[in-house]
């Protein structure tokens, strides 16, 4: 209808400048996502957005899988470390109380006149 037209033509000096401000980012996206696919090795004439998109998107999600991974290994291998490094300390204080037994009965048994097993193992010799 001419109403509309006119209307149309009314609002155009207003709309162009946003008009022209659009388009110059579309084409600044269109720019960075050619770029974009160029650096990971894509013919940037054959790829579309969408294909860049979802690949960095798979990309992302791998990449997170797998540090939440490597994370969980390294709790474990710590908590392994720890369990061994405990393992160790009561082996050690083990062997230091049975050490403590063995000498205490000795000296025991030299104070109350007796011999140790050593004195007797010289002894049968």
């Amino acid at each position: 209808t001419p109403r509309s037209f006119n209307c149309f033509l009314a609002h155009t000096p207003r709309a162009m400048p946003k008009y022209q401000d659009v388009s110059l980012k579309v084409q600044g996206m269109d720019e960075a996502i050619q770029s974009l696919a160029q650096y990971f090795g894509e013919d940037p004439n054959r790829c579309q957005a969408e294909n860049v998109f979802t690949a960095l998107q798979q990309f992302m999600q791998a990449f997170r899988v797998s540090k939440d991974k490597v994370a969980r290994l390294r709790k474990s291998q710590e908590k392994q470390r720890a369990q061994q490094e405990e393992g160790k300390k009561k082996a050690e204080e083990k062997n230091v109380s049975e050490l403590l037994r063995s000498s205490t009965s000795r000296l025991r048994a030299a104070v109350a006149g007796g011999s140790s097993s050593e004195e007797e193992d010289d002894e049968s010799d």
